[in-house]
Formats: C-alpha cells, sequence, structure tokens
C-alpha cells in the first residue's frame, strides 16, 4: 500500500515509518526538514514542507492509498498546527480520492464507539487550551465523511515493545502505551475495517 505519514519526525513517527517499511508498504514522509528523519533516506519517498501549505500537502497525497497521521503541535495547545495540519491533509485526501486516515490522537478524548461528542474532558496532564486544539482536531477528523480511525492512547512510553496491546471504545484498559506497541496497532489499521469511524483507546 502506499502510504504517506505526516508527523514524521516526531518520537511516534519514526516508528510508524520502521513499521510501515516492515509491512512492505510505500511510504511517503512529510517533514519540514529531512536532517531531523532518523532513518535511511534510500527507501523513502520524502516530501518537505510546512503542513499549514495546501500546496505542499497536496504534493504528499497525492498517488497514496492511505495516511498516517501523527502530527504534535505545542505542547500548550497555543499553536494551530493539530487542527489545521489536519484540515489541510483531509483537504488534499478527499481531492485525491484518499479514503484511509489513521489519526494519533488522545486518550484524553471520550470514546462512544462511533462519532465522539466532542465536550471539555479534563485530566491533570492536559491543559485547557490543548485540550480544545485536541476537540477541534477530532471534529475535523470525524466530519471529514473519509474512512477515518482516530487512534487514543494514553501516557506514550520509549520502553522496548511489549508485543501485546488491548482495545477499548471507552476508556483505555492500563495507563501507558509504548511508541512501538502503538505504531504496530496504527499500521495494522492501514487494511483493517475493524475501527472505521470509532475511536479505540489502545494502551498495554
Amino acid at each position: 500500500m502506499k502510504v504517506v505519514v505526516f508527523g514524521a519526525t516526531g518520537r511516534t513517527g519514526h516508528h510508524l515509518i520502521r513499521v510501515a517499511l516492515s509491512r512492505r508498504h510505500q511510504v511517503t514522509v512529510f517533514v519540514r526538514d529531512k536532517s531531523r528523519l532518523l532513518l535511511d533516506y534510500s527507501r523513502l519517498r520524502i516530501v518537505e514542507g510546512d503542513v499549514l501549505d495546501p500546496r505542499a500537502v497536496d504534493r504528499a497525497v497525492k498517488g497514496q492509498e492511505a495516511v498516517l497521521c501523527a502530527l504534535a503541535g505545542s505542547g500548550d495547545g497555543t499553536d494551530r498546527v493539530l487542527s489545521d495540519g489536519t484540515a489541510r491533509i483531509l483537504e488534499a485526501m478527499r481531492r485525491h480520492r484518499v479514503r484511509r486516515l489513521v489519526c494519533l490522537s488522545s486518550a484524553s478524548l471520550p470514546g462512544n464507539g462511533s462519532v465522539p461528542r466532542l465536550r471539555f474532558f479534563r485530566i491533570p496532564f492536559w491543559t485547557r487550551r490543548r485540550a480544545a486544539e485536541l476537540r477541534r482536531q477530532a471534529a475535523e477528523v470525524t466530519d471529514s465523511g473519509l474512512d477515518w480511525i482516530l487512534v487514543r492512547p494514553p501516557r506514550l512510553t520509549d520502553e522496548p515493545l511489549k508485543g501485546r496491546y488491548e482495545i477499548s471504545l471507552k476508556r483505555p484498559k492500563h495507563r501507558t502505551i509504548t511508541r512501538l506497541d502503538l505504531a504496530i496497532f496504527m499500521v495494522n489499521q492501514l487494511r483493517s475495517k475493524e475501527f472505521v469511524r470509532k475511536m479505540p483507546a489502545v494502551s498495554n
């Protein structure tokens, strides 16, 4: 499958790339600065640009079959990279008829097994502005009309692979998940129909 990864230079993004390559997907990465990539460039198609630039995003999405989105934005929600960047990705997907989106979100959003009720949901480690930005991103995704999967992990760790995880459509069953286990789950959703238009919480 031809798949493009947004947020490719992040701590979760590079795991997404490695897992996707190991599954023999043809991987395009969208990056602001390719020097930040931690991987051998030879196996990747690289598109440099700003996720808020529609033309740059369009170049990355054109010709793809699916999108893996792991945008981060600022930790305190003071920018609009999550919501506005995701909106640019969705616009390009609709324009080029790319249906499948697997998007990283947060367990701070409530899940109900389908389209979420986007209300303020407060937990200690997210600021109010960050929570609002997550809700805006989720609204863009769930209103897109595409075959989206919004993945809601709890706290991410850099521990070694555990090789297992548990899934819930409500609260996560555990408080953490390793980034590599999360990446495996997300890549698995590129072909699976099980959680299309749902918000699975995955943890281990």
